[in-house]
């Protein structure tokens, strides 16, 4: 799968590259958040900063599906999202977890860690349709054969 130019995942206004408008339109309505970015219920200042993400959300979650499906079996950190995508850990984070609780999931937390650029442990994530792959390559290496 190609990736969509990240300038076209981060357009807020005129026209976006088809590839990044199926990408958005994949996720838009999301399942966990209606669509829009989940905050702590009762948190004034939490549900301030939803609203105010409310118009780049969508795209970024995009660009972090993307990114991990470009990745394939390998996957990624939130670190390494967030390094590759130039986005700051508040923004990365949130839309990985919100594209995990989808129903399915897009992004799977698997039990592989890598270290991250500050040398401390991390959880690495993979698109939901490289979950199978991973399984695969994981029992052919056992295998003698």
């Amino acid at each position: 799968m190609s990736q969509p130019d990240q300038g076209d995942l981060f357009r807020t206004t005129g026209a976006m590259a088809p590839a990044a408008l199926s990408v958005l339109a994949e996720t838009a309505h999301s399942s966990a958040y209606r669509g829009s970015p989940g905050h702590v219920a009762g948190s004034d200042t939490s549900e301030a900063a939803a609203r105010s993400m409310k118009r780049v959300a969508g795209h970024q979650r995009a660009a972090v599906l993307s990114y991990f499906r470009g990745r394939g079996s390998h996957g990624a950190t939130d670190d390494e999202v967030e390094a590759e995508l130039s986005l700051p850990h508040q923004s990365a984070s949130p839309r990985r977890r919100e594209l995990e609780l989808e129903d399915p999931p897009f992004v799977v937390k698997t039990a592989e860690r890598r270290q991250t650029r500050r040398g401390r442990t991390a959880a690495v994530y993979v698109a939901a349709e490289y979950v199978t792959l991973r399984r695969e390559q994981a029992g052919s290496e056992g295998s003698d054969g």
